[in-house]
């Protein structure tokens, strides 16, 4: 039985759409925002803290890691939520 290639090439294309939706509202907050509300709304007692980037990732290894979130950054913004 051969694939049906057009259906795949339409799943593929509805899951590029959906990302591209998702990167779009998590720009805006919106979903770190909604999370945090069910959250709340749930009863639980919470704080978090965003360890991300937004800008472009530099090539240079030892910019990349100053750049992007590793275990230090994500350790201390950890801590820094524990002593609020």
């Amino acid at each position: 039985m051969q694939p049906d290639l057009w259906l795949l090439y339409r799943q593929m294309l509805r899951s590029r759409f959906f990302e591209q939706r998702i990167k779009e509202i998590w720009k805006k907050g919106l979903i770190s925002g909604k999370m945090a509300a069910v959250a709340l709304e749930s009863g639980l007692s919470l704080k978090y803290s965003r360890v991300c980037t937004e800008e472009t990732i530099p090539y240079a290894r030892q910019l990349e890691d100053k750049t992007l979130p590793g275990t230090d950054r994500i350790v201390d913004s950890a801590l820094k939520l524990m002593e609020s």
